[in-house]
């Protein structure tokens, strides 16, 4: 039961809390432009600037499969841009081992082509690295679809924190390579692929 006393309470707080929700709305800064992403701006590079505002236009070009990721993965990275030169070389380095997983390197990275829209080579670098680490650590067939009697548990990893560490540690091949089934069965049926 609820006194009184209690009730004007509760009320005066309600009436405060109110208050002080307004007077923080009218002093907060509006909510950014669309277009942009939810966090802190980057530093002044024109390049990351230009980034940070097309952010949002950009990720809705993505397959809606894998928008989640990407936006997760910069907002890790302060909605700046990632691939450097030196980080490039080190994806193609891992993308060239895609055949050695049964993979054509193709199917996830055609660099030229990734690189053909300026505007968006960026993103879908990302979004194709996010796509070939999912393929090599759950991968590319759910066994449900060729056999019913199939029930694997898929291998489940944070892929945008993985690739954030990767890039920072400056390991992207050695992430990639142990993002594969380590199982002699596995590295056996690879070894014969490759043969």
């Amino acid at each position: 039961m609820i006194t009184r006393r209690q009730l004007g309470l509760g009320a005066a707080t309600a009436a405060i809390m109110g208050a002080a929700q307004v007077a923080h709305a009218q002093n907060a800064p509006q909510d950014p432009p669309m277009g942009r992403p939810q966090g802190v701006p980057p530093t002044r590079d024109p390049t990351a600037v230009a980034f940070y505002n097309s952010f949002n236009d950009q990720l809705s070009r993505l397959p809606q499969t894998e928008q989640p990721d990407v936006r997760v993965f910069y907002e890790m990275n302060g909605w700046t841009p990632v691939w450097t030169a030196p980080r490039l070389d080190n994806l193609r380095t891992a993308a060239s081992k895609a055949e050695r997983h049964g993979l054509a390197q193709y199917d996830f990275f055609d660099f030229e082509g990734l690189a053909a829209d300026r505007s968006m080579a960026e993103m879908r670098t990302t979004a194709a690295a996010l796509r070939y680490a999912r393929v090599l650590s759950e991968g590319r067939i759910r066994p449900e679809t060729v056999e019913d009697l199939w029930e694997m548990r898929k291998n489940r990893i944070d892929l945008p924190l993985g690739l954030y560490r990767a890039l920072a540690s400056n390991g992207v091949v050695e992430w990639y390579e142990g993002l594969a089934p380590t199982d002699l069965g596995y590295t056996n049926l690879s070894a014969g692929y490759v043969r």
